[in-house]
């Protein structure tokens, strides 16, 4: 069944903010919380009480902003477009919001705070500007979306509500899981040697090749709507490579005429674009193998000189990371070179006390790529349920 559609002007008064002369004094540090982008750019949860700057009655009577009841939808329309909050308490917001006070009566706050929270892309797409993007209040009042019975839409928030929970649990799981991690490494490297007895060697020096992969664009080859996952940055996150949760697929032929770039398991990724030293280690892949495009160097170590895992957490550790930092030149992007890369130090012990360290923390590394698939596939079935509980089908 196909839920009716409503126009949001329809449904919920669009409210625009303002904000008073920062000159005045007295229109500042107030009673009133008022908010901008920012602060919803660091909110983890979906409802907002405080705000980092709050006006006085004067202020809100010199500008045009307005007080926003409780349970208002917060939505930023420009810089960036696409914030959402619920206000537990009553708020006045910036001018980079068009925030929404649905009739309580056809529209719920939190079916329609997820239903912008699922559609960004797409509300991204209605900014207009030359400086910068925005939406306009007219764009958004026309905007349709799908208006299921009331409580149809609060069972569904309620769905999403949890599955958002348990997004963040396991984010903080994963996050308290990179921090033992790491910790248990630089315990066991205490016990085996004394680290400023091991000799620092440069990075080229235990691999037996360092490269990166293309952009195969660049070359002519079709670059989607293949079967071999494509690693790009955003696809490393300092533990271990999950093919599953590589977004962009290239074809066979295009993987095969990259052949300098083919993944193989006790290969390490390190990000030498945009996000320097984002550091993971390739331990399965799927039947095809992978590539990766130019932001990803591959380090492939030597097996009698270093181990992957040991590489993988040198690689990762803060001394490397500083090296890796410092080296990276800043134009459009930042970027670090194949050399510069080659030229990092790191302690390399003996192959005999790489294994027993290798060995005490492969438990470890085993239960967080265990997590690390299960995280995935949570989120994947996060996403597909929430496509399926909006789309009125």
């Amino acid at each position: 069944m196909r839920w009716p559609k409503a126009c949001l002007g329809d449904v919920a008064q669009v409210v625009s903010g303002a904000t008073p002369k920062s000159s005045v004094d007295h229109y500042w540090d107030g009673d009133i919380p008022w908010i901008t982008p920012a602060d919803l750019s660091r909110l983890e949860h979906k409802e907002v009480s405080v705000t980092a700057r709050r006006i006085t009655e004067a202020g809100l009577s010199s500008c045009s902003a307005r007080i926003l009841p409780t349970r208002s939808v917060l939505f930023s329309s420009r810089a960036p477009i696409g914030h959402v909050a619920i206000n537990t308490v009553p708020m006045a917001t910036n001018q980079g919001f068009k925030s929404f006070v649905p009739d309580q009566e056809i529209l719920s706050s939190d079916f329609l705070y997820w239903w912008l929270k699922t559609n960004k892309a797409y509300l991204q797409s209605l900014g207009r500007g030359a400086t910068f993007k925005e939406v306009s209040k007219e764009i958004v009042e026309s905007i349709h979306i799908p208006l299921p019975p009331l409580e149809e839409q609060r069972r569904i928030a309620a769905i999403l509500d949890k599955c958002h929970d348990a997004e963040l649990l396991a984010t903080k799981a994963t996050s308290l899981y990179a921090s033992l991690f790491e910790a248990s490494f630089h315990s066991f490297l205490r016990q085996v040697e004394d680290r400023k007895s091991i000799p620092q060697v440069p990075l080229s020096s235990v691999c037996t090749r360092i490269t990166k992969g293309t952009t195969p664009s660049s070359l002519g080859l079709p670059d989607a709507e293949g079967d071999i996952p494509f690693v790009r940055v955003q696809d490393i996150d300092n533990n271990v490579l999950i093919s599953e949760s590589v977004a962009l697929q290239i074809p066979m032929e295009t993987h095969h005429a990259l052949s300098r770039s083919m993944l193989q398991s006790g290969h390490i990724l390190v990000s030498i674009a945009g996000t320097i030293g984002r550091v993971c280690e390739v331990r399965s892949l799927p039947p095809h193998g992978a590539n990766c495009n130019q932001a990803v160097a591959i380090a492939r170590p030597i097996p009698d000189v270093v181990r992957p895992l040991f590489l993988k957490c040198l690689l990762s550790d803060r001394p490397a990371q500083k090296q890796m930092r410092g080296a990276g030149v800043t134009g459009t992007i930042t970027n670090l070179s194949l050399g510069q890369l080659g030229e990092i130090k790191i302690p390399v012990p003996s192959i005999e006390a790489q294994d027993r360290i290798c060995d005490q923390l492969e438990r470890l590394a085993d239960i967080g790529e265990r997590f690390q698939n299960s995280f995935v596939t949570a989120m994947r079935l996060s996403d597909s349920l929430t496509s399926f509980l909006m789309s009125g089908t």
